[in-house]
């Protein structure tokens, strides 16, 4: 599957914008569960769209939105300014100092793919998945694992490598709930 790159574009911006997502801020704790929400009705709202074949242009600008917006919030949970909570109260120029700076330095940074220790999320694990808490436990554990190193290059590498991982497991179980095995499990919404 190949997303509309002017939809991710626009999706990934789309928080900073649109009133609608701008009421929910761009810290873990007041958002992992609207973000977890949004992935989970993604796939919920996909799981009839054949992405194997040729996919309706409609259905893929609306999944490339969504996984834009999804990776503008999982970016910030994995950046220092939102991990350390720099608010307004008082933190707001040094937030913004940083982006800048964070900015300037991406242009010329060698992104890693696959920094990444812990183990994917896997949907088969039990027949009966509950899809919200795994994807839940799994952002958690990913941005506790980002904890352990501060600087561009991390924010950076675990923004990619997050948003990809998170990418795929739409991807794939939007395939696998579209599939014959969902008859074998049963996703818990």
């Amino acid at each position: 599957m190949e997303l509309d790159k002017k939809k991710l574009l626009w999706g990934s911006v789309a928080p900073d914008i649109l009133p609608q997502l701008k009421i929910h801020r761009h810290y873990e704790k007041e958002s992992l569960d609207f973000v977890v929400n949004e992935i989970a009705k993604l796939i919920f709202l996909s799981r009839f769209v054949n992405l194997d074949g040729k996919l309706d242009p409609i259905v893929n600008k609306y999944i490339s939105k969504k996984i834009g917006m999804i990776s503008h919030f999982l970016s910030d949970f994995v950046c220092l300014p939102h991990f350390e909570r720099w608010t307004f109260a008082g933190s707001m120029f040094k937030h913004m100092s940083y982006e800048s700076k964070l900015n300037r330095y991406a242009k010329y940074h060698d992104f890693k793919r696959n920094v990444i220790d812990v183990d994917d999320v896997d949907i088969f694990q039990d027949k009966n998945i509950n899809i919200k808490e795994i994807i839940k436990s799994y952002i958690e554990n990913v941005i506790e694992e980002y904890s352990i190193n501060e600087g561009f290059k991390n924010d950076l590498d675990f923004s990619l490598s997050l948003n990809i991982k998170i990418s795929y497991f739409i991807i794939d179980t939007i395939k696998v709930y579209n599939e014959a095995m969902k008859k074998e499990f049963a996703f818990d919404f």
